[in-house]
């Protein structure tokens, strides 16, 4: 995981939004250095549990 953080230029946990296990096995860090950004809901429509409510 730490590599998969450092892969995408993550500096901060903070930055993290969502980290997703894809269906090919592959771990997808979605980040942002603007805190107030929220993820678009299609990003994450067919990941599992997540609910838009859940923001």
């Amino acid at each position: 995981m730490r590599y998969k953080l450092r892969e995408t230029s993550v500096s901060d946990l903070n930055q993290i939004k969502a980290v997703i296990m894809e269906t090919t096995g592959d771990i997808s860090v979605l980040h942002s250095n603007n805190s107030s950004q929220n993820l678009d809901d299609f990003l994450l429509s067919d990941v599992k549990g997540w609910n838009v409510e859940q923001r």
